[in-house]
């Protein structure tokens, strides 16, 4: 049996905050000892944008996150999170391999989304800028809930 990468009890014991929406934070979502396997299977992506997984080659370790990120187990932690029954909805992944100049504006999903779960798989963030944020209005970077 493969190594789990995702840490569910993390996602199960986190609370829930709702201002200004209903969101989580999970530190330790992927367990560390399974990140070196999926960066070094992490799709090599040279453009800016989104993809599909369909789309792109990559390794094993990678593979079987994507698999675990929309297995039954992250389904039901996630439904029971939210409240939410997920079960019936399809799951859509995609993957990022860079961010372009204008990446990064302040937005929110489309209302066809029920919920977005953002892995982000960066080993170290050293730069000043790019960190996501929970906004609570449409025209304020500063302010934000988290």
């Amino acid at each position: 049996m493969p190594m789990r990468a995702i840490d569910i009890e993390a996602l199960r014991t986190t609370a829930l905050t709702r201002d200004p929406y209903d969101h989580l934070i999970v530190p330790g979502f992927l367990k560390s000892d399974a990140l070196p396997a999926i960066h070094a299977d992490y799709p090599r992506i040279d453009k800016t944008g989104s993809f599909p997984t369909q789309t792109l080659h990559y390794g094993p370790a990678f593979a079987a996150l994507i698999e675990e990120l929309t297995g039954a187990a992250a389904t039901e932690a996630f439904s029971e999170k939210f409240g939410i029954d997920l079960a019936p909805f399809p799951t859509t992944v995609t993957v990022r391999g860079r961010c372009g100049p204008r990446d990064g504006s302040i937005h929110t999903d489309t209302k066809s989304k029920i919920v977005t779960v953002l892995v982000y798989l960066n080993p170290a963030w050293e730069e000043s800028g790019g960190r996501l944020r929970v906004l609570r209005s449409a025209g304020d970077l500063e302010d934000y809930a988290a």
